[in-house]
């Protein structure tokens, strides 16, 4: 079985990578990672965030590996955003630490 690049960064990585986020890079990491997958146009709504201000930071979190876009066609979104894997280790990475 492939492993995927994710799977070889270590706490120290994911750490490096956490500290980078801005609170409300983290604030969605979370919220996507709660949920499981997200409308873009819910986004600004649950973050309380302007849409412009929630497409950049899709972007900005697209860019750095953690949140995917998928098409949906049978679904009255025709978007969703879920974590990448590394998302998922990133957010996990973040609870973790705040519960030490």
């Amino acid at each position: 079985m492939a492993m995927s690049t994710s799977e070889f960064i270590d706490e120290q990585s994911l750490g490096a990578i956490a500290e980078k986020l801005s609170s409300q890079e983290r604030q969605l990491l979370n919220l996507i990672g709660d949920v499981g997958a997200v409308a873009p146009a819910e986004i600004a709504v649950k973050t309380l965030t302007l849409p412009e201000e929630a497409d950049q930071l899709l972007n900005d979190l697209g860019q750095k590996g953690l949140i995917r876009t998928q098409l949906v066609e049978s679904s009255s979104s025709p978007q969703l955003v879920t974590l990448t894997d590394l998302g998922s280790r990133v957010a996990r990475f973040e609870v973790l630490k705040r519960m030490r």
